[in-house]
């Protein structure tokens, strides 16, 4: 024998070694499992091996947890201990899930065994990232049975197509129902249910039946083959089955194959003595033509756990194996499928004429298997989940294949930024844009080896220059790492690239700063001496500490969007590679902050004034961006091409302003001044050359003179020698800166007769939703009144529309849908509306208020607790109960009367008295069949959310107390309660049990306490239960969920062509909601009223339990948490699922049920968050601040900082910057339409109050005399109210149709507001206030670049482009904010706020506040001036009055020396004289012509007098 070879070599070493197996299954006895273990450790013991392998079989009865979910009980295992299991049998879907906890079985098996195997099986379902993991331990394949009798009566053959099945089907069916129209007979059952993963399987194995040829793979799933197949499967639903019989499941198949009322059912291979019992064949599954067919891979795997790298466990090791080896050889395998225990994957058994006497060999041979898709995802689970909805949306919905198919493709798919324009063509407009960006940044050298363009580049050598702008080119480079598939590498290159683009880009300028240090010292000289050392040391930093980050390479992290496109980004997931990461943050900003001190240092280098100025522009964006960067790191964006774009844009804002502001200014400033370097050397060239002498120095001073120009228009040299001597006493300093008519009664006779004249022979249409259409109470209330109108000749009559599956096309499964699709197509087709009261919220739109038509009388008769939970919505009722049903609790009567035990009125009498009773009769019956108490916290539409929320209501301090806030500690006591009662007296699948055990276990008496809703006098009167309410937290305290029908009218138009059904319609309502109808009925056991009053009504308790319904305390469902109270109840049913079967906490799982409605909002309150609080009370400071700063303008001191604008203007400048930052305000509370209205007021006047009176300045200050500016001069404050009367207006307009309040509901997360516009006229309006700030902000451009040369106002101009800059930057992220997908209610408005303050901050300080800082660095000299003037001798009064007027003027006049531009003026004058523009006759041209002419020519001041 095979093995006794290995025994006798091996016994030595695996002498009486235990291992441990596991597997997991509902019964421990019957299962192939157990008869494996047993038939290898008999043989064992037989050969002596001192081997045993002790099978572990998680059942409900020895497991504490969860068995239901398989997936987790086995990974929770292999987490905790991952050597206490040698063994592991385990369904072949969680392979992907497990696979790294295995042994990779290539380096262990013979080729010999594993070639046994079909490799089609072991492809799809053993192999883990190219590792074998596992074998197959068992395999179940779905197979098609088919009719014999009914085949052979219609002499038809076994269908190999899905065509030849449809065709079949039908003839049979029609057939059939010729002979017995009502014949219960089914054409295919499909196998389409929400179980598991039955759908996916079902669709996945159709589809591979409809590939093209035997060989061919799977297709894509998107692929116009799969469209096909599940179009085919559509097709099939329509035709020969319906969408209740596709849902159907095992229980519905075994019974019609049992009963012979199927012609073609799709099950599993059934065991040989159930499959003789049939009259039915077996084949395989049809297929898209003959020969082509699929069938899902099914069963069980066996793997061996992957054991630690020591000596210690080489034995269990060997052991497993030898086991391992013996269970899966072909001799055991063949020895189990002949007792037919197992069918396994050896496909050559399947030719052993030993095994084909008695297995289906032909059957098993012509299977073409399919695995699941378990690799799709991490969570194979949730793949199957999301694949049924999108799946049904397809099959039971409207939903195209196509786009079904491609949702079902987005659940997995890995999208990515690429120049394949498959899914968008935003990767390669990109790209090019990039491409091209780059491409100019690089030609843009060649301006630095041009002569004319040298004296613009002086501040740096060439080579510095070169290293800049491949500095913007690195930053820029780093986006290209973004393309195609992420890998860690890319992540790190773009790390690199980023910093070395640092690097590249701020070194060279530390250098010249170092080197420029206004002391000689030792760093400055070493470094002037060593350059190229010191950007090598630089330059290695970076490497080294990027090069670390190669050790622990980046985590590649996957997105996935529910319902959207996943994508993946870089994840740092390591100490070491975050450490190394904010080794680098920090020697840049040490970089910076060199950088930023040595400007400070040497601000007043006259020669490189205005280069520092463009460095501190440059530095102040990339610190924003950075800062924005980092802000977007803690922001959710689900949309992969905005993740990507809008970092890879502001990556390129970085760089192209750091590009700009360093280097590409030059550039511009070179083009616009060569004509002047031009027009010098053609003057030179017209010179007469007298002498040799006279020549040479003409030469020598043209040369001097061109180049000096250059510098006088580019540098700031004014005044040098003075303004160095007044700033040699000063040194660094720091500044701060921060929302009846009523009717009487009349008699019956009065309102018959009123009505009869009106609204003779009226047909009223009723719509109610129902499986059955007899015996329903909505048919018997309808027959009642129509009785009742025809005895009394009222002319009315109710037609009742009642849907069933048999008359409605689509799916009934959700009423709620249904209904309102009605409403909205058909608002008038029907009158009356029965429906669930849990859709009140859903429907309340489209019903009258009651209140406007019923008097007060009858709707006091109906319970105001039940009214106001059901029937209210918006403060309208919308509805009257119509029908009601409670849980109430059915105690078993022989088992409290056999232990003394009286019927509990708390939970913890319940508890006591269960337990008790339990242990008792388990003392006379260890194996009893009896339960405590059956929870009924089901997975069933809102069944879970229904009976934790009565029970929560249960837990209440006091009769008249409300319903608890869901995560008070009242909630917390009272799920912790049913926690406890699931797990001292019930279990996890007695509490998911449904109806059908809970009638079950009452029938036969099976349970000590049953809740259950109110059943029929006719069934209760059978059992031995007494019925009463609900236990609670103390006695006289229950809560029971109001379950039940509503009634409503439609909302007619306002039109009297509907007046007359409208009081027909009112009047039937009338009679249906009456008191004496609702008693008829109560009497008659058909409904449940909600008139309180009859439960006191002799006559109706003389049949009715009305001490029971008087002790009701009802309390409503949470309808109006959510607009969609079903997706409410799901995420209810999952989050208290998590606590009630999980380990979720009670406060956890209670927080998490408050997140799914409840709308979280900025405030000053520090209950959920300090944020708002904080960053109060920073804008309030920064507003105090500015406000404060004010006085400044008083001041004498600072009078010749602020001559730019009037005082006046300087206020309504800052007060635009105040209203800027105070629309912040308008996101703090609860959001309205009025704060959003606000916000854009208060953003509107202050984008006016800071620029209009710019404007003004700039258009009076036109350099020629013209209409327009004389007129606003003379009407200053005219201007002013026209602008601001135009923000008004267009503001005002805005609240003709009001902001919409959106809600984001976020999954998982904390929903809020936002303001949304959701007309037309409203973005209209808002539209044209942007276009009108557009047109002022071009204005004003064009008017600085008219007076650009403007010597006076020169800096003033810089200051305000800087703000225009920085403004529009701000503007432009806030727009890509809005398309971005923000989840976190703190970040969506902080960062927008944080935005708003940089903006407003950055106007400002850009336009006011700089003055304030040159003021108070610059009094002193002001000072100083003064206090020489007094110390003067008084020689004469003439001499004396003449100093006095002379020192007044110097002292404005160094102000201005020191703060304006003013260089070399009339050597400028002199020079641009000459270049003055001719106007051409076009008139384009000439206007072009002449604004490029007042750009060139230089004036001091010239503003209108």
């Amino acid at each position: 024998f095979i093995y006794l070879f290995f025994l006798k070599n091996k016994t030595d070493v695996i002498n009486c070694i235990k291992l441990n197996a596991i597997s997991i299954a509902h019964d421990y006895n019957n299962d192939y499992q157990i008869k494996v273990i047993e038939k290898f450790n008999k043989y064992s013991n037989e050969n002596d091996l001192g081997i045993n392998i002790e099978l572990n079989v998680f059942t409900e009865k020895n497991f504490t947890g969860s068995i239901f979910n398989y997936g987790d009980v086995i990974e929770s295992i292999l987490k905790k201990s991952k050597t206490k299991y040698d063994l592991y049998f385990y369904d072949n879907t969680y392979g992907s899930r497990y696979g790294n906890y295995f042994l990779d079985l290539k380096e262990y098996l013979s080729e010999d065994l594993i070639k046994l195997y079909d490799k089609k099986i072991i492809s799809d379902t053993c192999i883990y990232k190219n590792k074998l993991i596992a074998l197959p331990s068992r395999l179940e394949y779905n197979i098609l049975y088919s009719n014999r009798s009914l085949l052979k009566k219609y002499n038809k053959t076994i269908p190999e197509t899905w065509d030849e099945l449809i065709e079949t089907s039908k003839y049979i069916l029609e057939e059939e129902k010729k002979s017995n129209k009502d014949i219960d007979l089914i054409g295919y059952n499909g196998y389409f249910n929400d179980k598991d993963d039955e759908m996916l399987s079902s669709t996945y194995e159709f589809i591979y039946s409809y590939r093209d040829t035997y060989e061919s793979s799977f297709p894509d799933i998107t692929s116009q083959t799969a469209i096909n197949a599940i179009n085919k499967i559509k097709q099939i639903k329509e035709d020969i089955s319906s969408e209740s019989i596709f849902r159907s499941n095992e229980e519905f198949a075994i019974s019609r194959l049992l009963l012979g009322k199927a012609i073609f059912i799709k099950f599993i291979i059934l065991p040989d003595q159930i499959y003789e019992m049939l009259d039915y064949n077996m084949t395989v599954l049809p297929g898209v033509k003959k020969g082509i067919s699929g069938s899902i891979i099914i069963g069980n795997n066996i793997s061996i756990t992957k054991y630690p790298n020591d000596k210690a466990y080489d034995k269990r090791k060997e052991a497993a194996l030898f086991a391992f080896k013996y269970l899966a050889s072909r001799e055991i395998q063949k020895e189990f499928l002949t007792k037919r225990i197992v069918i396994p994957g050896i496909m050559d058994l399947y030719y052993d004429e030993d095994v084909c006497k008695i297995a289906h060999c032909q059957l098993f041979r012509s299977i073409q298997p399919i695995g699941k898709p378990i690799f799709e995802r991490d969570d194979y689970n949730y793949y199957a989940e999301k694949f049924k909805i999108y799946f049904s949306e397809f099959l039971y919905g409207n939903v195209s294949a196509k786009d079904a198919l491609k949702n079902i493709k987005d659940i997995s798919y890995i999208y990515e930024i690429s120049t394949s324009t498959k899914y968008t063509s935003a990767g390669l407009i990109n790209f090019l844009i990039l491409s091209v960006i780059i491409t100019l940044m690089f030609l843009s050298l060649i301006f630095i080896f041009l002569n004319n363009f040298n004296p613009f580049f002086e501040f740096l050598s060439q080579e510095y220059w070169i290293l800049i702008v491949f500095g913007s080119i690195m930053n820029l480079s780093a986006c290209f790492t973004k393309f195609g598939t992420l890998t860690s590498f890319k992540c790190q290159l773009s790390i690199l690239l980023l910093s070395l683009g640092f690097s590249f880009s701020f070194i060279p300028i530390l250098n010249k700063l170092i080197i420029n240090f206004p002391e000689v010292n030792k760093i400055s000289t070493w470094i002037d001496k060593h350059q190229y050392l010191f950007h090598l040391i630089n330059f290695s930093i970076d490497i080294l500490l990027n090069g670390l980050m190669y050790i622990k390479p980046y985590h590649i992290h996957t997105n996935y969007i529910e319902g959207g496109q996943n994508f993946q980004i870089c994840k740092i997931n390591n100490f070491f590679e975050n450490f190394i990461y904010i080794l680098i943050i920090i020697y840049k900003i040490i970089i910076l902050l060199i950088i930023l001190i040595l400007i400070f240092i040497e601000w007043n280098n006259q020669k490189f004034h205005n280069e520092l100025k463009f460095i501190i522009t440059a530095i102040y964006i990339f610190i924003l961006g950075s800062i924005i960067l980092l802000i977007l790191n803690f922001i959710t964006i689900n949309n992969y091409i905005l993740y990507y774009l809008i970092r890879g844009y502001i990556m390129v804002i970085i760089s192209i302003s750091l590009y700009i502001f360093i280097y590409g200014y030059r550039i511009i400033f070179g083009i616009l001044h060569k004509q002047n370097l031009k027009l010098q050397f053609i003057n030179n060239i017209n010179k007469k050359f007298i002498s040799s002498e006279n020549n040479s120095e003409s030469n020598s001073k043209q040369i001097y003179h061109t180049k000096s120009y250059a510098e006088t228009s580019f540098y700031n040299d004014s005044n040098n020698d003075k303004t160095k001597s007044n700033i040699s006493n000063i040194t660094s300093k720091t500044n701060k800166s921060n929302k009846t008519s009523k009717t009487n009664k009349s008699s019956k006779t009065a309102i018959i007769s009123k009505i009869i004249k009106i609204i003779n022979c009226i047909t009223i249409n009723i719509i109610g939703i129902g499986y059955f259409k007899n015996n329903d109470y909505q048919v018997n209330v309808v027959n009642k009144f129509n009785k009742y109108s025809k005895e009394n000749d009222l002319g009315i009559n109710i037609e009742l529309n009642v849907f069933t599956e048999k008359n409605f096309t689509g799916s009934i499964f959700n009423f709620g849908d249904v209904i309102e699709s009605i409403l909205k197509k058909s608002k008038t087709k029907y009158d009356l509306y029965l429906y669930d009261n849990a859709y009140g919220s859903k429907y309340g739109n489209y019903f009258l208020d009651l209140k406007e038509y019923l008097s007060e009388d009858l709707i006091k008769l109906y319970d105001k607790k039940i009214i106001s939970d059901t029937c209210i919505y918006k403060n309208k009722l919308i509805a009257l109960p119509a029908r009601l049903e409670y849980n109430v609790l059915y105690s078993n009567r022989s088992l409290l009367k056999k232990y003394n035990k009286t019927i509990p009125e708390t939970w913890d009498e319940l508890i006591e008295t269960s337990k008790y009773i339990l242990e008792e009769e388990k003392k006379l019956n260890k194996d009893i069949d009896l339960i405590g108490y059956n929870g009924f916290f089901n997975d069933k539409d809102d069944e879970m959310l229904s009976s934790t929320y009565e029970f929560i209501y249960s837990y209440r301090d006091t009769y008249e107390s409300s319903f608890p806030d869901i995560t008070s500690q009242t909630a917390i006591n009272a799920i912790n309660k049913i926690k406890q009662i699931k797990e001292d007296i019930s279990s996890e699948s007695i509490f998911r049990s449904n109806e059908e055990f809970a009638i079950s276990r009452l029938l036969l008496g099976k349970a000590i306490f049953i809740k259950f809703i109110i059943i029929p006098d006719q069934i209760y009167e059978m059992l031995d239960y007494n019925m009463t309410v609900l236990p609670g937290v103390k006695k006289g305290i229950s809560g029971s969920i109001i379950f039940g029908n509503n009634i409503s009218i439609a909302k007619y138009p306002n039109d009297k062509a509907y007046d007359k059904r409208k009081e027909a319609a009112l009047f039937a309502f009338k009679y249906l909601a009456s008191r004496e109808i609702q008693k008829e009925f109560l009497t008659k056991h058909i409904l449940i009223p909600g008139i309180m009053d009859l439960y006191y009504d002799e006559d109706v308790c003389k049949i009715a339990h009305c001490q029971l319904f008087r002790s009701i305390q009802p309390i409503g469902k949470p309808i109006f948490e959510r607009d969609d109270y079903n997706y409410y109840a799901e995420k209810f049913k999952i989050y208290f699922s998590e606590f009630l079967y999980g380990n979720v906490s009670a406060k956890d799982a209670l927080k998490n049920i408050k997140d799914i409605s409840y709308i979280y909002e900025i405030s000053t309150s520090t209950k959920y968050t300090s944020a708002g609080l904080i960053n109060f009370l920073i804008f309030s400071v920064i507003i105090t601040l500015m406000f404060l700063s004010l006085i400044f303008i008083f001041l004498n001191n600072f009078n010749p900082f602020f001559e730019f604008l009037s005082q006046e203007y300087w206020i309504l400048i800052v007060f635009g910057s105040i209203m800027n930052l105070s629309a912040c305000f308008t996101k703090f509370g609860t959001l309205t339409s009025f704060k959003c209205q606000l916000s854009i007021l208060l953003l509107s006047l202050g984008f006016s109050f800071s620029f209009i009176p710019i404007l003004n300045k700039l258009i009076i200050n036109f350099p020629e005399v013209n209409k327009i500016s004389k007129w606003i001069d003379k009407h200053q404050y005219r201007f002013h109210l026209i602008n601001f009367s135009i923000d008004i207006l267009l503001n005002g307009l805005m609240y003709i149709k009001p902001y919409h309040i959106h809600t984001n509901y976020i999954e998982g997360g904390q929903n809020f507001q936002i303001c949304k516009i959701n007309n037309f006229f409203e973005n209209f309006i808002y539209i044209l206030i942007i276009i009108y700030k557009i047109i002022i902000l071009l204005i004003i451009l064009i008017l600085i670049f008219i007076e650009w040369n403007n010597q006076k106002f020169h800096n003033e101009l810089k200051f305000i482009i800087t703000a225009i800059y920085i403004f529009i930057l701000g503007s432009i992220i806030l727009l890509i904010l809005n398309l971005i997908t923000i989840n976190n209610y703190i970040f969506y408005y902080l960062i927008r706020g944080y935005i708003m303050v940089i903006n407003s901050i950055s106007l400002y300080m850009f336009i006011y506040g700089y003055r304030i800082i040159f003021g108070i660095l610059h009094k002193q000299n002001l000072k100083l001036q003064f206090i020489n003037n007094i110390n003067k001798k008084f020689i004469s009064s003439e001499n004396n009055s003449e100093s006095n007027s002379k020192q007044i003027y110097h002292t404005k006049s160094y102000a201005e020396t020191s703060f304006y531009n003013d260089s070399n003026n009339d050597k400028t004058k002199s020079n641009i004289s000459n270049k003055k523009s001719k106007t051409n006759k076009s008139s384009k041209t000439a206007i072009i012509s002449k604004i490029i002419s007042y750009h060139y020519s230089i004036e001091g001041n010239n503003e209108l007098e």
